[in-house]
């Protein structure tokens, strides 16, 4: 079986050959997002990257990692002018790039929702060629208290971000598709039918499944899809994984067979075809006469109809119909 190996688009963003300036990564209770972001992050230190890490967990604090094991925490700032200030002094000061993580977007909706644009916003401005943003959002946790007149977040992240990541359990996608070949319910539905179970089976895996939607500088977006190996940190081609490239088959459309192959005729001939057409009915006479215009031709194809009432129609057969006049009743096979 021929392998197709995966798109470049996807390799190049994890490894930060090509910055994205605001990376969305949306994941779910059944398949958590953290270990691309962990991911995501040490790329960032291979490349050179300074990580700078916000967090809202305990009143707003803002912390810069310089390695995986060592971590400065800057004073706390509580308000989000603080926050831009202390960010924008950290990309000043540093001389590779830099990048921003934000391990949970939802904290920050929690407490302020309604300047989220604003925030996104005034981070990529800081240094929009060296500052990259890279933050989670929980697609199933709702926010509380969020303003029903403002755009759901997911409505925003859509138009802010140049890069959105979902983020779906492997195992997840395969029983499903697995279920709609076999027409049934998937196990994962049935799991979240009971009362008792609510992380179904399969959750959590070590193989994501990433479903890539990247805007480019001119515009035009591009979609990818691929698998993400926790365990080896590889990026694997949709073909590269069993029953991931299956499609449903779709059931043989029944054709209608030619007229050779029937035993009778269906078809009209040229002559019958200018006959049908030339057939002017009761109710057409009556639309033309409602608005006040009779032609000619229909006066005289109807003049024998009109006179005789105006509801009847008469129809005299030709050498072309099967009519016999002595028992017309044979041709109906009464």
């Amino acid at each position: 079986m021929s392998v197709t190996r995966p798109t470049l688009l996807i390799s190049r963003i994890l490894q930060f050959k090509d910055i994205s300036p605001l990376l969305i990564l949306t994941d779910s209770i059944f398949q958590s997002a953290a270990p691309l972001l962990d991911h995501l992050a040490s790329s960032a230190r291979s490349a050179k990257f300074r990580v700078i890490t916000i967090n809202w967990r305990r009143e707003s604090d803002v912390c810069t990692m310089t390695s995986p094991a060592a971590r400065d925490t800057l004073p706390q700032v509580k308000d989000l002018d603080g926050i831009l200030q202390e960010i924008g002094l950290l990309a000043g000061q540093a001389s590779s790039k830099v990048l921003m993580v934000i391990p949970d977007l939802n904290d920050f909706l929690a407490q302020n929702a309604a300047h989220l644009s604003t925030f996104l916003s005034s981070l990529i401005q800081i240094s929009p060629d060296t500052v990259s943003v890279c933050a989670i959002h929980h697609r199933d946790v709702p926010v509380p208290g969020y303003a029903s007149h403002l755009p759901s977040p997911e409505t925003l992240l859509q138009y802010l971000a140049t890069t959105i990541i979902d983020v779906d359990s492997l195992e997840h996608v395969l029983l499903q598709r697995d279920a709609e070949r076999r027409s049934r319910t998937s196990r994962v539905t049935l799991d979240l039918e009971g009362r008792d179970i609510f992380v179904p089976v399969g959750s959590n895996c070590d193989r994501l499944y990433l479903d890539l939607e990247h805007r480019r500088k001119s515009g035009r977006g591009n979609t990818e899809s691929s698998v993400f190996d926790v365990r080896t940190g590889r990026i694997l081609a949709t073909g590269e994984v069993d029953g991931l490239e299956h499609r449903l088959e779709r059931p043989a459309e029944v054709g209608i067979p030619e007229e050779h192959e029937l035993g009778f005729k269906i078809g009209l001939s040229e002559k019958q075809q200018r006959d049908r057409d030339g057939v002017m009915l009761p109710h057409y006479v009556q639309i033309e006469n409602g608005r006040g215009g009779v032609v000619e031709e229909t006066k005289q194809d109807v003049a024998g109809t009109a006179a005789a009432g105006g509801g009847n129609i008469y129809y005299e057969p030709d050498s072309g119909d099967d009519f016999d006049a002595e028992d017309p009743d044979d041709d109906l096979m009464l």
